[in-house]
């Protein structure tokens, strides 16, 4: 027999790291809407599928492009 044992705990996050969060959210969005984006626009022209690799590839040319202000 497997017991499980759960923890829940209650961020009590101060104003800083509140924007922090929502800053770190924002940049999660903003990746995996751009990644959506590119795999159907590439399933729609050629009905190809981008692997993770692919992705991965062009996450990091999109780092070094335009999210340097995502760095800060």
């Amino acid at each position: 027999m497997i017991i499980k044992k759960t923890f829940k705990y209650r961020l009590k996050p101060n104003a800083t790291q509140r924007r922090l969060f929502a800053q770190f959210a924002g940049s999660c969005r903003f990746v995996y809407n751009k990644g959506l984006a590119q795999k159907i626009e590439v399933y729609e022209k050629s009905k190809a599928k981008l692997s993770y690799y692919d992705l991965n590839n062009q996450l990091l040319a999109l780092k070094q492009e335009s999210l340097a202000f995502r760095r800060e």
